[in-house]
């Protein structure tokens, strides 16, 4: 008597996957699947260095399963993961220029329910800097959690951040060059005590344009301050290739505009 085998391959989707075409082919069952992933904010935590760390992914509509880059959004002092959504506005175009978000949360007090976080950025900030928290340890844990959980291009993973934010953004360029593609840092310089890259790491500095610039021994703004400081620490002398553009006010009240 002759046998037939037919192979079946059922994949069981645990995660809304679904069963849409079933084809047969000289005793080989194919079935094409479609998954559909779950889109919008989740909250994560993980455990380094003996402290439950928290933060929250932002996963496009746009996403597919293809690979996409991805965005560390630093909030500033007194911040956490929560208002980092509604402060940096990023979800919306995430959704439009395909890219996930990530709202990593800092160490501080909690009041009445509501963490004051704050990054260990090297000689700055608050109780992150008194307690010596690793945060830079922090972002490359949760970057290694973040690229094992979802498809991201490890060679498009980028860092901004709001004051302290920005500091801890100045911190992920000289410790996690290898990770960090580039940084957007708004209102802070680097305040690290050393800066150790494997690469140069491209900076988009924003500040105000009458901001005004500490610990530089003279009443000048941010704007004047700068270049002195990209000189001295950021670009070497050989790659100097930064450049300042100016900004009108977005806001309707108008105000003093922006420098990048």
């Amino acid at each position: 008597m002759r046998k037939q085998y037919v192979i079946c391959l059922i994949l069981l989707m645990l995660v809304s996957g679904c069963m849409k075409k079933d084809e047969c082919d000289e005793g080989i069952c194919e079935i094409e699947q479609k998954i559909t992933i779950e889109k919008g904010d989740f909250s994560f935590s993980i455990e380094h260095d003996g402290l439950d760390r928290k933060y929250i992914v932002y996963v496009p509509t746009s996403y597919d399963g293809e690979r996409m880059p991805l965005v560390l959004a630093i909030h500033g002092g007194a911040g956490n993961a929560e208002d980092s959504i509604r402060y940096f506005q990023l979800n919306n175009l995430s959704d439009q220029e395909g890219f996930f978000v990530v709202y990593p949360e800092g160490t501080g007090p909690q009041i009445m329910g509501r963490v004051y976080g704050s990054w260990n950025g090297g000689n700055c900030c608050g109780p992150a800097l008194d307690n010596n928290v690793d945060d830079v340890g922090f972002i490359r844990e949760l970057i290694d959690r973040i690229t094992d959980d979802y498809n991201i291009d490890e060679e498009r993973i980028y860092a901004t951040g709001m004051s302290n934010g920005a500091i801890m953004s100045y911190a992920l360029a000289c410790h996690l060059s290898d990770k960090i593609a580039a940084i957007a840092p708004v209102g802070s310089i680097g305040h690290y005590r050393e800066c150790i890259q494997n690469r140069l790491v491209p900076v988009m500095h924003f500040t105000g344009q009458k901001t005004h610039a500490q610990n530089t021994g003279a009443a000048l703004t941010a704007p004047a301050a700068l270049p002195e400081y990209f000189k001295a620490w950021v670009c070497p002398m050989n790659q100097n290739t930064w450049m300042l553009n100016r900004f009108p006010s977005l806001s309707r009240k108008g105000g003093t505009g922006i420098n990048a």
